[in-house]
């Protein structure tokens, strides 16, 4: 896909996977809970599972790649919470976390607030999460 990507001059990718992926050079956090999450998703849904897993492989493999110019995101995302309808409201509530899972993690995000943070992201400048993993959920309220 990176072949791809650089022949039709793509520069900017967002990737979904999940936060079964975990991003020890990012600073996440393990729990029991977490593990168990992961587990389940493994066993019922073994081949997506996988699947994830990779697509976070091929672009972490990129990134230590010398010389690549494409800037990516794979972001990880937990349960997903709402219905078609609900997103334009979702979207206003609450606030995101984007980073290591920890404590301001959540376990789940609302579509709309996904969708948000994904706009965010399509018109950020600053290059916070290029070439990072960032876990994206609600965040936890203080």
């Amino acid at each position: 896909i990176n072949p791809a990507m650089k022949q039709h001059g793509v520069r900017r990718v967002l990737t979904m996977s999940t936060t079964s992926y975990v991003d020890t050079k990012g600073g996440d956090a393990d729990s029991a809970l977490r593990w168990a999450m992961r587990t389940g998703v493994w066993l019922t849904f073994g081949a997506a599972y996988r699947a994830m897993l990779g697509i976070a492989g091929v672009f972490r493999d990129e990134g230590e790649r010398e010389g690549s110019n494409i800037e990516w995101t794979v972001y990880r995302v937990p349960i997903l919470l709402g219905v078609d309808a609900s997103w334009a409201v979702d979207r206003e509530q609450g606030h995101v976390h984007a980073g290591p899972t920890g404590p301001e993690w959540t376990y789940s995000i609302r579509r709309g607030q996904l969708a948000r943070w994904l706009l965010d992201q399509a018109e950020d400048t600053t290059g916070r999460f290029v070439r990072a993993f960032p876990a994206v959920s609600t965040a936890r309220a203080k």
